[in-house]
């Protein structure tokens, strides 16, 4: 398992930002020590998870949240969350949780 720092434009550490990797390389990313969402690479699970409840928390978790995804802005994560194009589903912290219970 491995515990990461996002990182700020800068290329530093950015606080408070992290994503989790298992042995397995699924992906936890937390913003605030929130699970924000979860990244499940095999199985019948496999997809992209974000929690319906903090997915726009904040402008530094949606910052951080397109980092983590691979958006360049919440304009382009929106548009193509909209779109269908990926494979993200929007779930309950309830049902994030069942997911991470790797």
């Amino acid at each position: 398992m491995t515990i990461e720092n996002l990182k700020t434009f800068k290329g530093n550490d950015a606080p408070n930002q992290m994503v989790i990797t298992d042995d397995k390389r699924n992906e936890l990313f937390y913003s605030y020590n929130t699970l924000i969402g979860v990244f499940i690479l095999f199985g019948r699970n496999a997809g992209i998870y974000l929690d319906e409840e903090y997915i726009n928390h904040s402008a530094t978790t949606s910052l951080y949240r397109n980092q983590w995804l691979g958006f360049r802005s919440t304009e382009e994560f929106r548009k193509l969350l909209r779109s269908g194009e990926h494979n993200i589903k929007i779930v309950s912290s309830n049902k994030l949780s069942i997911l991470t219970s790797f």
